[in-house]
């Protein structure tokens, strides 16, 4: 497996210190719970008849993004599959999906409104998905505190 070395510019294919299969599936399930959670969001706001869309529509999809990380983490424990190692994959999580978040949104949105989303709900997407991936990014450095857990 070819992984990032943050030590040197060069790529190692033995197993370095960051596992790029791992960061990309998390990186890419995050950002998606993100748009699962803002489209749940908007459906929820819809269907209440109205109100504050951002903050109605930005609580359910914190909410919707971390617990679902959160499910996901534990399914993953429950198999017997590592979490991350150390802080720097929790953090290359965690850009990676702000970066996944723009890649998949802009063509979604696209694709469902047939014109290009504007800047501003990009910024919006991102105030949204920064705070709340850093807080899900950083769950998997979680470990349980019981010895024999």
């Amino acid at each position: 497996m070819i992984a990032a070395d943050f030590k040197s510019p060069t790529i190692r294919t033995e197993r370095g210190s960051v596992r790029t299969r791992f960061l990309f599936l998390h990186s890419l399930l995050l950002a998606l719970l993100n748009i699962v959670g803002l489209t749940l969001g908007f459906f929820i706001w819809r269907l209440a008849g109205g109100g504050n869309q951002a903050f109605t529509q930005g609580i359910i999809a914190a909410t919707f993004t971390f617990f679902g990380y959160w499910l996901l983490l534990k399914l993953r424990e429950s198999r017997g599959l590592e979490p991350a190692r150390n802080k720097v994959q929790a953090l290359g999580v965690w850009l990676l999906s702000a970066c996944f978040l723009v890649a998949v949104f802009l063509p979604l949105h696209y694709f469902a409104q047939g014109y290009g989303s504007s800047w501003g709900n990009v910024a919006a997407l991102l105030r949204l998905a920064i705070p709340t991936n850093f807080l899900a990014a950083f769950l998997l450095l979680w470990r349980k505190s019981a010895p024999n857990d």
